[in-house]
């Protein structure tokens, strides 16, 4: 019972609030009340997504991000994107995630709540580069508001993607999918490393 009680107590210390927190000046939003029905219910239960206040993301939301039309040539290359058929951006990204996630939070994570971390959608600009990250975590998780941060701007300095928009006229947005059942396995399965008879005619 004492074990419990202080397992909870780190956990309520730890834990991503709904509504804003800030770490090392960035403030961020975490809400849960993104997706309802009509009669308010929601339609992803146990899911939180999380902006940075100002980003593209938030801003985009309030109807302050320039609006602009996406064509159908943009749309399809965008949407075609693969990270596990780019290999390079596959094993940065994930170098990312290591650099942030420990095996030992890995494991933590994955013991209480068996997910954790979603997706990410990510806004980037015709070259790759990352220009704001939307975290899709589950709501009840291990995951602090300072890894979020520490995710957040490891992203936004050392994450480009290749991938190659036929027709946008400016910046777009697609999702990466945390392609780890088990994000313990990134640290134990080559693949997560580029590793392995996967990668072969990839």
């Amino acid at each position: 019972m004492l074990l419990s009680g202080s397992l909870q107590a780190q956990i309520d210390e730890t834990a991503i609030p709904v509504g804003t927190f800030t770490v090392n000046g960035k403030t961020f939003i975490a809400r849960t009340d993104i997706h309802l029905f009509d009669d308010g219910t929601r339609s992803n239960p146990n899911r939180m997504e999380i902006v940075r206040q100002g980003g593209e993301f938030h801003n985009s939301r309030l109807g302050l991000g320039v609006s602009v039309p996406v064509t159908t040539p943009c749309y399809n290359s965008v949407q075609s994107y693969n990270i596990e058929y780019q290999k390079a951006d596959f094993v940065r990204y994930y170098d990312i995630l290591r650099s942030v996630f420990s095996l030992a939070r890995c494991n933590a994570i994955m013991d209480y709540d068996n997910n954790g971390l979603l997706s990410l959608h990510v806004q980037a600009d015709p070259n790759g580069t990352v220009l704001d990250i939307e975290f899709v975590i589950t709501e009840n998780t291990l995951i602090t508001p300072q890894e979020i941060e520490a995710l957040y701007t490891a992203m936004l300095t050392q994450m480009t993607f290749s991938v190659t928009p036929v027709g946008c006229p400016s910046n777009y947005r697609f999702f990466v999918e945390e392609c780890a059942d088990d994000l313990r396995e990134i640290y134990t399965d080559p693949y997560y490393f580029g590793n392995g008879p996967e990668w072969k005619d990839k």
